[in-house]
């Protein structure tokens, strides 16, 4: 805009300079003028170029090479300025030698600012070549541990996202990944311990607060869990954050509160995702049952086991799965055997010690309405996994 603007105040000076001369120092100012004009429009297109420099791979070179290749131009027109305005006053030569040495002022300014701008790019295309670096060293770790993390095999998960995290240790998705099964494997105060971190260098993140206060509930922390995460619940309606604070309303025999919770969790999970969740179909079955409202709950129960039976086709090695399978038939009350079996499965392919506890939990709330040997000697048989699960760790250690 500065340059403009000194282009324009010339061509009216030169203007001035038109009035009261012979026809030939008429001619040349003209001409000038004319030049001037034509500097103007360049000038324009080059201001054009600085504004969109950030949509050319090349436009930092491009209009360096405009602002040299006028530089000598104007500055020519100057020289010829200066050699028709001796028949002036001195005033106005200094007023013309004024205007050059600013212009050239501007040219160094914005010459000065392009190469900082160009070492800037540099940096950049550095920077995002290491990136792309890790990004690519980051690709195969974090799809092996999804992969193994919903085939339910939590331990080559761990292995995989830890791998992950020597590569990036910050990244935020690889350490949610990463203390979500840290949890579930039963390593309860170590996923605390590096939440609580996480959640105070990152506070509105709701996945962490998600994580964060489902770890708490497990540890039986429930007014540290519904602190953590009522917020994401009721007013961000954040899927996940609802059906966790209705597992903690649920464990804190706010049985009501919590039927309402889960109905809006489903919702918000079809509205976001386009599909329901089956174990907000265990809790609300669950809730539903210790209310008292049977048919409710079994009909809930029903399609947590037409869900999960789709998934185990899609993902058959899954412990999780089997439990909540198992799960479903002590819901509803009958074939207990059979869920008995199912549980029995699960612990077969290694079923996680944090799910493991928490069917425990779930056993025993099932057990208040519905008390059967099956679900007392299914308590047993997770226990004793538990246990030898335990005692191997301790061993290995």
């Amino acid at each position: 805009m500065k340059l403009i603007t000194t282009i324009v105040f010339l061509i009216f000076t030169i203007s001035l300079f038109g009035q009261n001369t012979d026809s030939n120092t008429t001619e040349l100012v003209r001409e000038i003028q004319a030049e001037l004009q034509k500097a103007q429009v360049e000038i324009e297109k080059l201001n054009l170029k600085i504004d969109n420099i950030e949509k050319e791979n090349n436009g930092i070179v491009g209009v360096s090479n405009t602002i040299i290749s006028w530089s000598g131009r104007i500055f020519a027109i100057f020289a010829a300025l200066l050699s028709i305005a001796t028949v002036y006053s001195g005033y106005q030569i200094s007023q013309i030698r004024k205007i050059k040495n600013d212009l050239e002022e501007l040219y160094k300014k914005s010459k000065r600012e392009i190469e900082d701008q160009k070492s800037e790019l540099e940096s950049l295309r550095e920077d995002f070549k290491k990136d792309k670096e890790d990004s690519l060293k980051l690709l195969f770790p974090l799809i092996r541990g999804q992969w193994y993390f919903y085939q339910g095999d939590y331990e080559k998960s761990l292995s995989a996202f830890l791998q992950a995290k020597k590569i990036q240790p910050n990244h935020p998705e690889i350490i949610r990944n990463l203390y979500r099964i840290l949890a579930n494997t039963g390593k309860t105060e170590e996923a605390i311990q590096n939440l609580e971190k996480l959640y105070k260098e990152f506070p509105d993140d709701k996945v962490i607060k998600y994580r964060l206060a489902q770890t708490y509930r497990r540890n039986g922390q429930l007014e540290n869990a519904e602190i953590v995460i009522k917020d994401a619940a009721i007013n961000d309606k954040y899927p996940p954050a609802l059906y966790e604070y209705g597992s903690i309303l649920m464990n804190s025999n706010r049985l009501k509160e919590a039927e309402e919770i889960f109905i809006e969790a489903n919702r918000q999970f079809l509205i976001e995702e386009g599909v329901t969740k089956y174990w907000v179909f265990v809790n609300l079955s669950l809730t539903q049952l210790l209310l008292g409202k049977i048919d409710e709950s079994r009909r809930n129960a029903d399609k947590v086991f037409e869900i999960v039976n789709t998934q185990l086709k899609l993902a058959p090695s899954n412990a999780q799965l089997y439990s909540n399978l198992g799960l479903s038939y002590l819901l509803k009350g009958d074939n207990v055997q059979e869920g008995k079996s199912e549980f029995l499965k699960s612990t077969e392919k290694n079923l996680p010690s944090g799910i493991a506890k928490s069917m425990i939990n779930k056993i025993e709330l099932i057990d208040r309405v519905k008390e059967s040997p099956i679900n007392q000697e299914t308590i047993k048989l997770l226990k004793s996994y538990l246990e030898k699960e335990k005692n191997t760790v301790a061993n290995n250690g």
